[in-house]
């Protein structure tokens, strides 16, 4: 008796699966974009700030002019000005009263920013 085995490689279907996706419509130049930008607020603080704060915004795409201060909601500090460094990264400095203890915090309100696109 004899057997055969067939291997498929990892190239005939990363090769197969774009063929499918193209021959659906998807996944060319003018395929929608349908998954709106996400954003990633980090900060410089490190448990205790003795001074003004850096938070940075990354979004997952670029968001273009979309973004501005007024989509923030800041407590616990005096927002500076919101820096755009790029399509897809803005700064803000947030500085908190002198003396103070507590915690910064920074949000941005729901449905604040969209796509460049």
């Amino acid at each position: 008796m004899k057997t055969s085995t067939h291997r498929l490689s990892l190239l005939g279907v990363a090769v197969a699966a774009s063929l499918q996706l193209a021959a659906c419509g998807g996944g060319g130049a003018g395929a929608p974009d349908v998954f709106p930008p996400t954003v990633t607020i980090t900060s410089g603080a490190v448990n205790t700030a003795s001074g003004p704060v850096t938070f940075t915004f990354t979004f997952s795409e670029a968001v273009g002019t979309s973004f501005s201060a007024d989509d923030l909601i800041v407590s616990g500090g005096t927002m500076g000005a919101l820096t755009r460094v790029s399509d897809t990264q803005y700064t803000l400095v947030v500085t908190p009263p002198s003396g103070a203890t507590g915690d910064i915090s920074v949000a941005v309100k729901a449905l604040a920013f969209s796509d460049a696109a």
